[in-house]
């Protein structure tokens, strides 16, 4: 989870970077700094807040995307102050809100030199103690005003979706998607794994 940890922070540190648009990751008329707000509000609530409706009341988070998203999100709202970025209580429910941008930012690049320190070094203790502060432990107050919030909305916990099937034909891609989910599965099982 740590690899993922330092791939979410390699996106999230650059995501307000003007070159963006020089690439053409983001269209001309697009607000990059606009953009990296709504991302990082998106990031940080899912991270802090939203996956725990995933999640069964009372639990530790075991999945390692689950944790390296709270690792990130949690780390920021302890080391930000709070007029950069804070959970905030309205009307009994949970928010995240960022309010500097830029002193986000600075708080991801100082986690991602960290990760990647760990991970250069092969730091098994600091990742180990990394992970136990802030990766495992839910806040039970959050987990269970998540899940009453959103049980009366009938979503599913896990949702799948359809890759489509790129084929190459000259200097174009042909975009093709098969029926259905399970004969897609299938099919990528047979392709994949019985093969190797």
């Amino acid at each position: 989870m740590i690899e993922e940890c330092r791939a979410d922070l390699v996106a999230l540190y650059y995501i307000p970077d003007e070159k963006l648009k020089e690439i053409g990751i983001f269209a001309e008329d697009v607000n990059v700094c606009d953009a990296a707000m709504a991302k990082y509000v998106a990031y940080f609530t899912n991270g802090a807040i939203g996956q725990l409706r995933r999640v069964r009341l009372g639990a530790d988070l075991t999945q390692a995307h689950f944790r390296n998203r709270q690792i990130i999100s949690t780390w920021l709202l302890e080391k930000a102050k709070p007029e950069q970025m804070a959970m905030v209580v309205k009307d009994g429910q949970y928010f995240i809100e960022v309010n500097d941008l830029d002193g986000v930012r600075a708080l991801v690049g100082q986690l991602l030199a960290e990760i990647q320190r760990i991970k250069s070094e092969g730091d098994f203790n600091a990742a180990k103690t990394l992970v136990e502060t802030y990766g495992t432990k839910v806040n039970q107050l959050v987990h269970k005003e998540v899940l009453e919030r959103v049980s009366g909305l009938g979503l599913a916990t896990v949702a799948g979706f359809m890759t489509p099937i790129l084929t190459p034909k000259g200097d174009d891609v042909v975009i093709e998607y098969q029926e259905d989910f399970l004969t897609q599965q299938i099919d990528l099982f047979e392709k994949y794994f019985l093969k190797n």
